[in-house]
């Protein structure tokens, strides 16, 4: 949008002094259709004619006021196109760093979660034993009681165990 403002402006200023100066008389020829259109010579075929004095163009004075002014509207353009953008750096920022910050308070979490577990199960081993520690912290359900442990066959060394 820049650059077409701007390039309107540079297109429009040299075309001022050729209005201003070099048109000064124009013709409105309206044909036997009622089409109407301005030349600087009077079309031959019109069925009506008429001769238009355009105003005088804008002095130089007011083309450099006119200038400014576009000049002025660009920077204000500009200034707003450059704050919403810096907005829209600083809003996806904000949304990265809160990603950031759930993931890392998930990982906190979770960290925190596991060693409960281990302390839970440090104390588990403390008190019950071995066996059953490891059991809970695997998930394994052992039996309760007293153990009987007895060959499965005589001709395999595997054990097996029940309770009584």
């Amino acid at each position: 949008m820049k650059t077409a403002a701007r390039l309107s402006c540079w297109l429009a200023l040299p075309m001022l002094p050729v209005v201003a100066h070099g048109a000064e008389t124009v013709y409105k020829s309206v044909d036997e259709a009622g089409h109407v259109t301005y030349s600087s010579r009077p079309r031959e075929s019109a069925a009506e004619v008429e001769r238009v004095q355009l105003p005088p163009g804008p002095t130089n004075e007011a083309a450099e006021k006119a200038q400014d002014r576009a000049n002025a509207v660009e920077q204000a353009v500009d200034s707003q196109y450059q704050e919403v953008m810096e907005r829209r750096r600083k809003k996806a920022q904000a949304e990265q760093e809160a990603q950031e910050a759930a993931e890392r308070e998930r990982v906190a979490r979770e960290t925190a979660e596991r060693q409960q577990r281990i302390e839970e199960a440090l104390d588990q081993l403390e008190t019950e034993g071995p066996y059953v520690a490891l059991s809970s912290v695997l998930g394994l359900a052992l039996p309760t009681g007293p153990l009987l442990l007895s060959p499965l066959s005589s001709e395999d060394n595997a054990l097996s165990w029940s309770s009584p």
